[in-house]
């Protein structure tokens, strides 16, 4: 029985020391071609390995080639909290991918300057780093200018927003009082229905006096060869010539 248990973990022990030599190599592997800038090898080297170090190494990979995102969440899929040199160096690539995302982003620059600070400060919490602590000092200083800068890009949209916004109140301020006052003058030149009616009405009587004038300056010539006769009989009971003088009478000036 003794004997049974002792070739068991004397299997197992090999079995797990191979694959700890295989990750080994593998990893080791990959990283002779990381260093000749062989990315393609290198990551198909750290595919065959299946620990941390080998996750670590294939987002290094992808970090080389600045493609951030997939880097990122190789990065994000091993974290965790434990206080080791490799959480260290985990926090610190994390907060470089940040930071070059940053540089490229115009919406979510802020975004992604304040992870980047985030991380740092977390790997400076595992341990102290003279450069890490350098480069958190840059970020933070870069964050502030960042958001000084955005600030006084609002402040200058808004300003030119509200000018816009006066001037075209203005100018349709103007373009009403325009049509007001148009509107006022065309109203000024109208004429109701009420006017034009007593118009119409005024004209048709003008018409019928005008036959009837007509009617009796015939019958006065027919009767009298005196014009002046013929006028006073004409005008003489039209109220509008009541005590007119027109010129007839020789002893008065017409001026």
């Amino acid at each position: 029985m003794k004997k049974v248990l002792a070739i068991s973990f004397i299997i197992w022990f090999l079995i797990l020391n191979i694959f700890s030599i295989k990750d080994f190599y593998y990893n080791a592997l990959g990283n002779y071609f990381f260093s000749k800038a062989d990315f393609k090898n290198a990551l198909g080297n750290y595919s065959n390995s299946n620990n941390k170090e080998s996750i670590l190494n294939t987002a290094n990979t992808y970090y080389k080639q600045k493609k951030y995102i997939v880097s990122l969440k190789k990065y994000l899929s091993i974290l965790s909290d434990n206080k080791t040199e490799f959480s260290f160096r985990l926090n610190h690539n994390i907060w470089n991918n940040y930071y070059k995302l940053s540089l490229n982003a115009k919406q979510n620059e802020i975004k992604y300057l304040e992870n980047a600070v985030h991380y740092y400060t977390s790997a400076l919490n595992i341990r102290y780093d003279e450069q890490t602590k350098q480069n958190l000092d840059f970020v933070l200083n870069k964050l502030k200018k960042t958001k000084e800068e955005n600030q006084q890009t609002q402040t200058w949209e808004t300003n030119q927003s509200g000018t816009k916004t006066q001037s075209w109140e203005l100018s349709n301020s103007w373009s009403l009082q325009k049509s007001s006052s148009w509107s006022q003058n065309s109203n000024s030149w109208s004429v109701s229905k009420d006017i034009k009616e007593q118009l119409k009405a005024y004209e048709e009587q003008l018409k019928q006096d005008q036959k009837q004038n007509q009617n009796q300056v015939w019958k006065v010539s027919q009767n009298s060869s005196d014009p002046f006769s013929q006028f006073d009989s004409f005008f003489g009971n039209d109220p509008f010539f009541d005590n007119s003088d027109l010129g007839w009478n020789n002893n008065k000036k017409d001026w």
